[in-house]
């Protein structure tokens, strides 16, 4: 007899287990059904809206990257468009030496022409 009223607890400590769950498991549900009725709902929302002003903001930081890059990039081709205008500028001032050397050179061929004429008319008017 032992034997069966071991079994007979066995049983009956089980279904009290069973019960213990059973009614856990439905006092969850329903604290989770109350929860999202009442409050719930409101963090599901502001977790959205927080995730819309996250994206929002993120968009926000998107655009103003681009708009900083473009700028960058023109002040860049700006630093080159500098940079082959002084060269050119350097190229013209070389130039303007060298014509400046050949001006002074004809000048110069030209005052000693001159002096050349006048020294050979002064020897022509002497004989």
């Amino acid at each position: 007899m032992k034997i069966y009223v071991q079994k007979g607890q066995n049983v009956q400590q089980n279904n009290t287990k069973k019960y213990v769950f059973l009614s856990l498991a439905a006092i969850f549900l329903i604290s989770a059904g109350v929860w999202f009725k009442f409050a719930g709902r409101t963090a599901i929302y502001d977790l959205r809206n927080s995730a819309d002003a996250t994206r929002e903001g993120l968009k926000s930081a998107e655009d103003e990257q681009r708009e900083q890059r473009e700028a960058i990039d023109k002040a860049g081709n700006a630093a080159n468009r500098s940079a082959e205008s002084i060269k050119d500028s350097q190229r013209t001032a070389t130039e303007i030496k060298r014509l400046e050397r050949s001006d002074a050179e004809v000048i110069t061929d030209g005052q000693r022409i001159l002096q050349e004429v006048r020294n050979g008319s002064r020897t022509q008017d002497k004989s």
